[in-house]
């Protein structure tokens, strides 16, 4: 894996505290980059201890990292942003995510391009490439005010809450995550894949473990994995023969009695994507 370094306004100075500031400072002066990924290596076990003992889903390991490079934060002001949501570059300029991470709810419009920066790879002070975007579209049919009540009953609404970012310019070192095809047949508690960030833990990138996802009609995946602010726009990856694709993209989570069904991702697949088209 390629790494990258943190700036000195890098999203980690915003998040981590005082302690890992000083820390990190005193390690790069005294040994540089080398010493920096060790602590930042260790750290990662620390928390990813911490996040097992809490409830949390464990920190990516190494192996994920490079698996999932598609996978960064879609950040809100730039890398001090404390706004945060999940995305992932589906093609060299192109990230989807949740619509209403990208929807302003003042204006009731996209936030201007400008606003918005994706970071591929973001974890522990370290990323693999950065874009600002160029510009934002959502879904057609989304409805900000329908789908963020929690009171709804039409969830197939939900379906609709799919924005696209293109990117200022190409990120040409990350590997995109293909979306899946348009006929691909989802079984019910289909072993899924999820990867994505946290409000409590805006600086790391968290894997969901035991993640099974159930088709609702054609435009909605229900999942039994517990999801949390941050992790909107999220992946859901299913493994197929010729490897991993994008099935869906988290929207909310789900508060009640049932364990399999504790959060709701729109379905994302090629046919999907072309509501974009004319972007």
């Amino acid at each position: 894996m390629q790494r990258v370094y943190a700036r000195k306004d890098a999203p980690y100075r915003a998040h981590m505290g005082n302690a890992w500031r000083k820390q990190r400072d005193v390690v790069q002066m005294k040994c540089g980059r080398i010493c920096s990924g060790l602590l930042a290596m260790l750290l990662g076990i620390t928390f990813a201890g911490a996040a097992v003992a809490d409830g949390r889903p464990p920190l990516a390991t190494v192996d994920e990292l490079e698996r999932w490079q598609a996978v960064g934060r879609v950040s809100l002001g730039g890398f001090k942003s404390k706004g945060l949501c999940s995305g992932t570059l589906i093609a060299p300029d192109k990230v989807i995510t949740a619509a209403h991470c990208v929807h302003d709810s003042k204006t009731g419009q996209p936030f201007p391009p400008y606003r918005l920066t994706f970071i591929a790879g973001w974890h522990l002070g370290e990323y693999r490439a950065a874009a600002k975007a160029k510009s934002v579209v959502v879904h057609p049919a989304y409805r900000p005010d329908q789908v963020r009540d929690k009171q709804i009953t039409q969830r197939s609404l939900i379906g609709s809450d799919l924005g696209l970012i293109t990117l200022a310019e190409p990120l040409a070192d990350v590997i995109p995550l293909p979306l899946a095809a348009s006929d691909l047949m989802i079984p019910d508690d289909q072993p899924v894949g999820l990867m994505g960030y946290r409000r409590d833990r805006p600086y790391a990138l968290s894997s969901y473990q035991n993640c099974l996802a159930r088709p609702r009609g054609f435009t909605l995946l229900s999942l039994n994995c517990k999801v949390i602010s941050g992790t909107s726009g999220a992946p859901v990856m299913m493994e197929q023969a010729d490897g991993w694709a994008l099935i869906g993209v988290i929207s909310s989570r789900v508060d009640g009695n049932n364990p399999l069904e504790r959060a709701l991702a729109a379905r994302a697949d090629t046919a999907a994507l072309r509501v974009f088209a004319s972007d």
